[in-house]
């Protein structure tokens, strides 16, 4: 399917954009979930055509609201039923599938890593809408390859200190 086959939802709201004028808006709605697992929520309008999607990262959720926005905007409704041409190719409805190129993969998440002491305070801060947790190394004792470590950590008011081996 030529070059065409190698769009991106973006890429292709590009190539509308230049060749339309419409002026697509991207926003990032929200980030939520675990910090070892966020799940992000963009926004794309498009004139008065607005879509909203999730992601495991930004750039899944960009692509998949800008691939909502092209679904939209190929209907009668979005003004482009016809549809359009990308590099000799005809994007429509029917071809867009086909046509649009997936978005890498992210690597898979560690599952352990929701044991972590430090991931799980840095999840909470994120739930409560606090500063991360600040650490700060108050002594190191012992033979270099035996050393010992004295940590303070502060979260908003709170404060504590703990050994590391």
């Amino acid at each position: 399917m030529s070059n065409a086959a190698q769009k991106t939802p973006i890429s292709l709201l590009q190539e509308l954009r230049a060749t339309n004028g419409i002026n697509p808006d991207y926003q990032l709605m929200s980030v939520e979930g675990a910090v070892h697992a966020p799940t992000f929520m963009y926004r794309v309008r498009v004139n008065e055509v607005v879509a909203t999607a999730t992601g495991q990262s930004k750039k899944k959720a960009k692509h998949a609201a800008a691939k909502a926005v092209l679904e939209a905007l190929l209907t009668e409704e979005g003004g482009f039923k016809d549809g359009f041409m990308s590099d000799g190719v005809l994007v429509n409805a029917e071809t867009l599938n086909d046509i649009i190129a997936e978005a890498t993969t992210a690597p898979p998440v560690d599952e352990t890593s929701s044991k972590n002491p430090v991931g799980a305070l840095q999840e909470l801060c994120m739930k409560m809408r606090w500063q991360p947790p600040y650490y700060e190394t108050e002594k190191a004792t012992g033979l270099p390859h035996e050393k010992v470590f004295s940590i303070m950590c502060m979260v908003d008011n709170f404060q504590t200190s703990g050994w590391l081996h």
